[in-house]
């Protein structure tokens, strides 16, 4: 009966660690975060970009796309059920990678960086 729409917009100290989520039809979008993010969503994507930290980002319905400033420091987890993982990052990544997704693809720059 009733269709309404909540967007919320909020600045944090960039240094904490974040937890962020939503529910059906909705974007789940975070930047400039020098901290640990955890994003998740249902039916829809998540967008991270000038990350830091360790990232946690799950998805159900949506693309997971990552762009890191400084290689993560900590470990990360990405995973989307039907979308694509995007995920880019600094030359010099040590990290031993494991991303997932049902129905889906990955893309990343890692090709790039290895020396």
């Amino acid at each position: 009966m009733y269709d309404y729409t909540v967007n919320f917009k909020v600045k944090v100290p960039h240094s904490i660690n974040l937890d962020v989520s939503t529910i059906n039809d909705g974007d789940v979008t975070v930047s400039q975060m020098k901290g640990g993010v955890r994003a998740n969503n249902v039916n829809g994507s998540i967008k991270l970009a000038g990350l830091e930290g360790a990232t946690e980002a799950v998805t159900i319905n949506g693309d997971v796309d990552l762009d890191y400033t400084k290689n993560p420091n900590g470990d990360c987890r990405y995973y989307t059920l039907n979308g694509d993982i995007n995920a880019y990052f600094l030359k010099g990544l040590q990290a031993t990678m494991n991303f997932k997704s049902f129905n889906g693809d990955l893309y990343t720059n890692l090709k790039n960086l290895i020396s």
